[in-house]
């Protein structure tokens, strides 16, 4: 009986050490989820991805609680969200980033010249 107590009260203790954190990520001029999402907190210990859907699931240890979760993925401006134990679920949206490219230039390899043509 003992060790069931025991059980108890250390598995009790140990959930009350992370909190889940879950929910969508979307495009914030559309409103379409984005997948492969990158998140993470700070010291990069803890991360996880976005599924296809935008949706998202991570435990955080509780000492992180009040410092900042990212979110950054690929065409979009990279994002963060303040950890409380009240959010554990949201909705995150991220700005589009947009580049201009004023020129690209195209050079050809050296070393595939000089096979193609056997070039010494």
């Amino acid at each position: 009986m003992r060790f069931l107590f025991l059980f108890a009260a250390l598995s009790g203790s140990l959930c009350a050490q992370t909190i889940q954190l879950s929910g969508t990520v979307l495009d914030k001029e559309t409103e379409m989820p984005i997948s492969f999402v990158h998140i993470f907190t700070k010291d990069t210990r803890t991360g996880t991805v976005s599924a296809t859907d935008g949706k998202f699931s991570l435990h955080i240890p509780a000492t992180l609680i009040n410092t900042y979760l990212y979110f950054s993925t690929v065409d979009y401006e990279i994002d963060s969200l303040l950890i409380l134990r009240t959010n554990v679920s949201s909705t995150i949206y991220l700005t589009p980033s947009i580049y201009a490219l004023n020129e690209i230039y195209v050079i050809p390899d050296s070393t595939l010249l000089r096979d193609c043509y056997d070039i010494n």
